[in-house]
Formats: C-alpha cells, structure tokens, sequence
C-alpha cells in the first residue's frame, strides 16, 4: 500500500513507508526501542473493529451500486450542473425539436471517472454523455464526432494513425454541416497536467486545439451549445459566440444522464459557481504579470 508521495513530494514508492507507524517504527522495533506490546495493543484494536463490523454474523447485508444508489448519484448531478450563459433561450432542446443532433467532442465518450490521482473512482458502470444523450434523443437523430483527442483511450473502431487533429477537425465541420444543432463536449479531463495530481495546467485556454475547433465549427453552424466537462476554469475567448454555455464538472455515474436531462429541459440547471471564471490568466492574482514582478524583486 502507498501514495507514492511522501506529502510534500513523488519521489517515493511508497510515501506511507514514510509515516511515523511504518518504516520508522519498524525500527524501532528491530532495535528493540519499541515494545511488542504495543505493536500488539494496535492489532488488538483493529481486530476489535473487524470482528464488530465485517466478521460479525449479526452484520446485516449491505447493497452496492443498487438503484437506490444511482437515483442519488443522478440528482446529485443534476443539481451540481450549471447554466453559465443562454441567449436568446437557446437551451433547452426539446426532443422532437430537430431531426439531426450533432454531439462532437472526446469528452462526449471518455470516462471522467478513472486518473487524477486522488480523483479516481471505482465505479460499477458510467453513462457517458453520448450514452445519456442518445438514449433521450434517440440514436437516430444523434450523429458523433471526436473533434480532437488527448490520449490513450478507447477511440470507438477508429485507427490511431487516422487520429490527426486536422482530419478530426475537418470530420468535426462535415459532422456539424449536417446537423440542425451542435453539442460540443470539451473540457478538460484528467490527463498529466489537466485536472490531476502531480501536476499543474500549464496553459489557461481550452487543451487538445479544442478553441481552434469550436472557431472551425462556428463557420459552418452557429447553433452550438457548449458543455463544458471540468473541475477548473478554462478560457472561453468564444462565449460571445455561442448561444448557450454549460458547466458540467466530473459527475460520476449518471453524468451523462444528468448532462441530458438539463439539455432537453426536464431538468432546471441550478447549480452555482463555487469561483469566478477569468477572462484570462492574468485576472487571476496570483498568476498576474505585476505579483510575478513583485516576487522577483522580492527574491
């Protein structure tokens, strides 16, 4: 077992070795510092806890991913969503309204429950967004397209030496020219230097070329909702551009579900902003251009 961080670095293999009650009181012990006994008092005490909890034979049967539990993670993310601009009521999308939906983005089809660190989850199932979308739609008024990809993923039958972000970029146009409507699912995910651990954003705009794609799609069809799948801020230089923008957040099991219900309307988008949205990078404080020069002339 380990975290592979010691608290303050990676450099460990194992950062609880570390801690007090592993590698250091192992010593202890060998040396002959420590006594047995209370090596044997801590035992003893989680002994006590096992055989109170899960050897106990009154313990009563407990329930794992059960309906129960997805009702709850659905309204959870339901109520966790938030509309950040909606002109001219562009949202929601009824079902019926248009024949042809287009969904475009690889964050439509990519788990957003494994990698991040600390951020994983073992989930027994995830509905992504295409998933919840098409199944309130119907799959024959939804069409799909990755638009851009970050990694290692599961890329649906396409090849990874067809994967060039120009051509997924022009699939993308061609995907958005047929569609009545485009939902594009971007965001960030949790990749190296994304929303992980171990690792900051090193850029404040939109990873993959995702805001050179949204520019590409908006000359072929500006009925375009932007779902946002993130943790963070991101820079959104288009919002004047596009008639709805959402925040989605990483919602566990029933995103997609939850992610289609605001869409079509059944669900009221209340969620609210934990922090502001920057401009840019530089309206932050702590990473403007002036606090930088200070800290410099500080040092």
């Amino acid at each position: 077992m380990g975290s592979y961080t010691n608290g303050l670095t990676s450099n460990a293999k194992f950062g609880y070795n570390d801690y007090y009650l592993a590698s250091p009181f192992l010593q202890l012990l060998k040396k002959g510092e420590m006594p047995v006994a209370v090596v044997d008092d801590k035992v003893r005490r989680i002994l006590r806890l096992i055989f109170r909890t899960t050897m106990s034979s009154n313990r009563p049967f407990g329930r794992y991913g059960c309906d129960d539990h997805s009702q709850i993670a659905l309204r959870i993310a339901q109520e966790g969503i938030v509309l950040l601009t909606n002109e001219k009521q562009f949202l929601p999308i009824p079902v019926g309204k248009y024949k042809t939906i287009a969904m475009i983005g690889e964050n439509a089809t990519r788990s957003a429950t494994f990698g991040g660190g600390s951020s994983m989850l073992k989930v027994k199932y995830e509905v992504s967004p295409l998933e919840g979308l098409t199944a309130k739609y119907g799959k024959v008024h939804i069409i799909h397209s990755l638009g851009y990809v970050s990694g290692p993923v599961s890329y649906d039958k396409v090849e990874p030496s067809k994967l060039n972000a120009d051509s997924l970029i022009l699939a993308a146009v061609e995907t958005g020219k047929k569609a009545h409507v485009v939902i594009f699912i971007g965001g960030l995910n949790k990749n190296h230097l994304q929303d992980c651990e171990g690792g900051d954003r090193e850029s404040y705009e939109l990873p993959f070329g995702q805001d050179k794609l949204i520019s590409a799609l908006l000359k072929v069809n500006k009925n375009i909702a932007v779902i946002l799948v993130s943790g963070n801020a991101v820079s959104i230089p288009w919002v004047k551009d596009v008639p709805a923008i959402v925040e989605n957040w990483y919602l566990g099991s029933e995103a997609g579900n939850a992610m289609a219900g605001v869409v079509c309307g059944d669900i009221n988008p209340s969620g609210k902003l934990p922090f502001s949205f920057p401009v840019k990078l530089d309206d932050n404080a702590a990473s403007s251009a002036d606090v930088t020069n200070s800290v410099s002339i500080i040092k």
